[in-house]
């Protein structure tokens, strides 16, 4: 059995030293903080001393360090501290020397700042030096950090001063979203390209050391993110432990840490959870209605181009409205026009609102009770933001009420045996005409429209599509919540995604329906440009933008990613 949660003590102990930064008013933890949480998930940490002051420094304090010393300054405001000075090496030192190191460092950082610009300086921390080869595979980064879409994602790579130099230009950073139980790790070291060296030179046990490490540092990414099921006080937004190193005596020893956190609060935002509630009525509803539809033939008007797509699949139970009244004659079928959908004498499973977006508020308040799923195919204007859409919508829509929009062309779904089928795609058939038989079982997802129509074109002579959603703005219904519903569809074989982005927290539930989900996901992803991968003070976030996260987590989701749109049309 997996084992995905951190023992309480070892909680209890983290929190400790979370709680003592927060009340200092610091995000940031200091160096001897990340050795005092390695310590206590079972890192091993150098030898080390906190000084507050130099000339407080006894003969006693610093027994049991070797001859040679590292100092480093303490600052809450420096996360590089080696290119201002604030390292040194001090070789055969004695304790006079040492105070005189430290008030020389303090001395040369701070010369480095305007008077009114100068960081805080808490101290400095003695640690044992040392010796290792710094060579690939010699040095090892874990990291790991809170990704807004996809939550706690944990990196292993080469290690040391040049690990986002490397990463970027000869071998990127391996990346996974943990937990990772100890097996899970050990394979996953085992798969890495620099293991190859570990096993030619006679090293496996290296391997081991890794994947040790590589596992408890991942359960404690996952314990103290928006994942875990701990409910924990702190959230870890990122942690570089750079380098670990293999010692001549054995040890797996991390020699440098910078983490960042902060504390979980009553609004801070946890994972959604899929709502499949009344998905069913967008693909098998037993009656649509079609709102703002126009009897004006001299005028192109979509809802009345959707409401003949409606008929053509077999809806009859079809219900139009118009503000004017009338009727309207589809084939030989006529059909009256209402005033008001409120006229409309039953419950309707499925509306399809193709009025003007700015009165979609006022239309949604009154369907508690009248109606069950809508369809909202209007595009936003200019004029109006999509947060202010957002925030009307949140004031009215009934709780039980499922949307899919706005800005979308919304849903075909093949005809099933009772002959009906579902079909807003505002498409001239005649061109680009939709095929399908009663072997169709595939499911396009998308957030682009655009996108629905060239797969529809580039594929239709194989009449694979069962059901092809377009959802557009996603205020309501997510791809997450289709991914399930279609999960559980007998109909359908494969799903197939294209994702333009997601929502926060949607990654994470991406990953885990696609790890659980039987049936073979087809994934195209666009914007592949690594805007995440900017300059961070953690070398964590520098080294894994966003779509390395994705593919990361596709490939461990095993879901098939397709590198170019044309491999998504040829699966």
């Amino acid at each position: 059995m997996m084992v995905t949660r951190v023992d309480k003590s070892i909680i209890n102990n983290v929190d400790r030293v979370f709680e003592k930064a927060d009340s200092e008013g610091r995000s940031t933890l200091y160096e001897f903080e990340i050795y005092e949480i390695l310590s206590k998930i079972g890192i091993q940490t150098p030898k080390h001393l906190f000084v507050k002051v130099p000339g407080d420094v006894t003969k006693q304090d610093v027994e049991g360090f070797s001859e040679n010393i590292v100092v480093k300054i303490v600052s809450p405001d420096i996360a590089h501290k080696q290119k201002l000075g604030g390292v040194k090496i001090i070789r055969t030192w004695d304790l006079q020397g040492l105070k005189t190191v430290m008030t020389d460092m303090k001395a040369e950082v701070l010369s480095h700042f305007a008077r009114n610009e100068q960081p805080a300086i808490e101290g400095f921390l003695l640690v044992e030096f040392i010796q290792y080869t710094p060579s690939i595979g010699n040095e090892t980064m874990i990291g790991c950090r809170e990704d807004g879409e996809f939550g706690p994602m944990v990196l292993v790579s080469k290690g040391g001063d040049d690990a986002e130099f490397f990463a970027k230009y000869y071998d990127p950073a391996n990346i996974f979203l943990p937990p990772l139980d100890p097996a899970e790790s050990l394979d996953f070291v085992n798969k890495l390209h620099v293991a190859h060296k570990f096993r030619q030179t006679g090293r496996e046990n290296y391997i081991k050391l890794i994947a040790d490490a590589l596992s408890k540092v991942s359960l404690l990414a996952h314990c103290y993110s928006s994942a875990s099921q701990d409910s924990p006080k702190y959230r870890l937004e990122s942690l570089d432990i750079n380098p670990l190193v293999v010692t001549g005596d054995g040890r797996f020893i991390a020699i440098d840490g910078y983490g960042e956190f902060f504390p979980v609060q009553d609004g801070t935002k946890k994972l959604p959870q899929v709502n499949s509630e009344n998905l069913e009525m967008f693909f098998r509803p037993q009656s649509v209605a079609v709102i703002g539809v126009s009897t004006n033939l001299s005028r192109p008007n979509m809802a009345r181009e959707i409401a003949k797509l409606l008929h053509r699949a077999g809806q009859e139970d079809l219900y139009l409205v118009n503000p004017r009244g009338g009727t309207m004659k589809i084939n030989d079928a006529e059909y009256p026009l209402y005033k008001d959908f409120q006229e409309i004498p039953k419950v309707i499973d499925l509306v399809v609102y193709v009025a003007p977006i700015a009165s979609t508020a006022e239309f949604v308040k009154d369907l508690s009770g009248r109606a069950k799923a809508v369809i909202v195919i209007s595009g936003l204007p200019a004029d109006l933001e999509y947060s202010q859409f957002v925030k009307e919508m949140n004031q009215v829509k009934p709780r039980e009420l499922r949307l899919i929009g706005p800005n979308c062309m919304g849903v075909f779904f093949a005809p099933g045996e009772d002959g009906k089928g579902v079909n807003t795609l505002f498409i001239e058939e005649e061109k680009l005409g939709l095929k399908y038989s009663e072997n169709s079982n595939t499911a396009l997802l998308t957030q682009s429209g655009a996108l629905a129509l060239t797969s529809i074109d580039a594929v239709q002579d194989s009449k694979i599509f069962k059901a092809i959603v377009s959802f557009g703005n996603q205020y309501d219904v997510k791809i997450t919540d289709l991914m399930a519903y279609f999960a559980d569809d007998p109909t359908i074989d494969l799903i197939s995604l294209y994702i333009e982005g997601l929502s926060p927290g949607e990654g994470r539930l991406f990953f885990e329906l696609a790890r659980d989900i039987p049936k073979p996901i087809l994934v195209y992803k666009s914007g592949k440009t690594e805007a995440g991968a900017k300059a961070a003070a953690s070398h964590t976030a520098a080294m894994s933008g966003n779509y390395a996260v994705f593919e990361a987590a596709a490939k461990q989701g095993g879901v098939i990613l397709a590198e170019k749109l044309e491999d998504f049309y040829d699966y």
